[in-house]
């Protein structure tokens, strides 16, 4: 991508997908990403597949895999978390993420938010209380 382009799309490569996650576990995932502006999608005719979206849409993407198919995406999981710690530069501050994770799981713990934002405990708390001082 040009070097002008404010939003960079990101390719994971997911290689034999279907045989790791198996035919209707993926049709899921396609689903599931295209309603995070993401796209699942098989590399020409090879067993490969690989997941297209813009690092803004990528973490809400895996948030909503961990929360709802933590084992039956597994796989998919691990990948695009890998690839989110090692290629993806945060575009929000560890605050902002924490807020945004909060608004789109309210229900999720502090060890969940521990980990998907590698966040410090008083971090999450932190977070957690405004959300909850905004609610009242």
């Amino acid at each position: 991508m040009s070097g002008n382009n404010k939003s960079e799309i990101h390719v994971i490569a997911l290689p034999s997908l279907i045989h790791r996650m198996g035919g209707d576990t993926v049709k899921q995932a396609k689903q599931l990403a295209l309603s995070h502006h993401c796209v699942l999608k098989r590399v020409r005719r090879s067993r490969n597949w690989q997941l297209l979206g813009e690092s803004r849409h990528i973490m809400p993407l895996l948030i909503a895999l961990r929360a709802g198919y933590p084992e039956a995406m597994g796989y998919l999981i691990d990948k695009v978390s890998i690839y989110q710690k090692t290629k993806v530069k945060p575009t929000f501050s560890m605050h902002e993420q924490l807020l945004h994770l909060l608004s789109e799981n309210p229900n999720i713990t502090l060890s969940e938010m521990m980990d998907v934002t590698h966040c410090s405990i008083a971090q999450a708390r932190r977070a957690r209380f405004e959300t909850e001082d905004m609610d009242d």
